[in-house]
């Protein structure tokens, strides 16, 4: 079983209520889907931005790729595609970001005033990755 690590910035727009919906709807369906394809990993959500890493099997971390690059309506950009010898993440997990949090202070570090992943280089990015991880496998 080949493992892999995806992270990927976006942003989206959830000012219509029509949208937000729309969102809640492909948030449920993503959770289904990373339960049923075993993917780990976190997104971290805030001021309408996203921090994605999904870990899991090659074949499933490709479906997600995917599926990414048909959704060209969304802001996005790709960080990392890395081989992993193990899960970083027990599980997927969707997170808030917040103002006194570790991915707030880590931000704050790197220069910026709130939560805008869209800004950090791909190096911050792991180098944060690394950081929450940490906090979230049980050793």
């Amino acid at each position: 079983m080949e493992l892999v690590q995806l992270c990927y910035v976006s942003s989206i727009n959830l000012k219509d209520l029509r949208l937000m919906a729309e969102f809640r709807n492909a948030m449920h369906r993503a959770a289904t889907f990373f339960t049923e394809q075993h993917i780990h990993g976190v997104s971290f959500y805030a001021n309408e931005h996203f921090l994605h890493c999904f870990e899991g099997e090659a074949e499933s971390i490709d479906l997600i790729y995917q599926h990414i690059l048909n959704h060209q309506d969304q802001n996005y950009r790709f960080c990392f595609l890395n081989n992993i010898e193990e899960f970083h993440f027990e599980a997927w997990q969707m997170k808030y970001v917040d103002r006194n949090g570790v991915v707030s202070i880590f931000c704050k570090k790197c220069g910026l005033n709130h939560f805008k992943p869209m800004s950090l280089t791909d190096q911050q990015i792991d180098e944060l990755m690394q950081i929450v991880s940490v906090r979230t496998v049980s050793k």
